[in-house]
């Protein structure tokens, strides 16, 4: 089972490194804006085509969030992409076994839990067909650690969404780059912002609203393709590898207790000598 156990921690080795690149790259153009000050100064911007280089203006405006690149504009989260609230589902709807729903102990830093999860009936879960969800859906934590953020990953049994865990939609024109808004979501800046929206003693709980006011600078739609080009492919292998950790886990947590009661060791046939 070692074998198992390495790849496993291989994957997650790789898929730390992997958001880190993405994330270091959203710093550089969104948030340091190294492009633009490149330009400023009459340099080429390190590491970029000529034709991406292009898209970038080469100077500054003022804002209600301070020097921005021109052309750029200072909004929030809200005006750029939607939100969903979960299903309310019934205490007696709970069971041990059906359609999986992500409820907040599933929501993890990065990738939603698919272990972490409760059950419903598919009659129940075809009542709540609204809020089934789909591989690379990007959801928050609305109680408890509020703000924290990951994306589901690939499953056999899509779940389904549970209240006081939010959906972000992308819905409107515009907004297809999944991974502009990944990593807008994964900054520190933006779980502090929620963190200090939320209320309640005993538990935090943040809204909806108070959510979708995080400020934030937007670029235009041809630099947010471009950054979707790079970095998509990043977080499509973050997916892949995570899928293929959660199916050797499994393997291993098969094969592990057959082994231990020599069940495997039985089965195979003697040699010939």
């Amino acid at each position: 089972m070692g074998a198992l156990d390495d790849k496993i921690e291989v994957n997650r080795r790789m898929n730390a490194t992997l958001e880190a690149m993405a994330r270091t790259l959203f710093q550089s153009w969104f948030i340091d804006f190294d492009p633009v000050r490149a330009k400023l100064d009459g340099r080429q911007p390190v590491g970029l085509a000529p034709a991406t280089a292009a898209l970038f203006p080469d100077s500054f405006q003022d804002s209600e969030l301070g020097h921005i690149p021109k052309g750029w504009k200072a909004t929030t989260l809200g005006a750029c992409i939607g939100f969903r609230s979960g299903f309310s589902f019934k205490s007696q709807d709970w069971q041990e076994y059906g359609v999986p729903v992500v409820k907040i102990g599933s929501v993890k830093p990065g990738i939603i839990d698919l272990t972490q999860v409760s059950y419903v009936s598919e009659e129940i879960a075809e009542q709540a067909s609204r809020y089934r969800l789909t591989t690379g859906d990007m959801l928050i934590g609305m109680t408890g650690y509020v703000g924290e953020v990951g994306l589901v990953p690939p499953s056999d049994n899509p779940p389904l969404l549970n209240q006081r865990v939010g959906k972000f939609v992308m819905q409107k024109p515009g907004t297809e780059s999944l991974a502009f808004w990944y990593c807008t979501t994964r900054q520190p800046e933006f779980r502090t912002f929620v963190e200090a929206r939320s209320h309640g003693t005993a538990q935090a709980n943040v809204s909806g609203d108070a959510i979708m006011e995080f400020p934030l600078v937007a670029p235009s739609s041809q630099i947010l393709d471009a950054f979707n080009r790079e970095c998509q492919p990043i977080l499509d292998r973050i997916l892949s590898n995570h899928a293929e950790s959660r199916t050797l886990a499994t393997l291993r947590d098969t094969l592990l207790p057959k082994l231990l009661s020599g069940e495997l060791a039985s089965n195979v046939p003697p040699q010939v000598s």
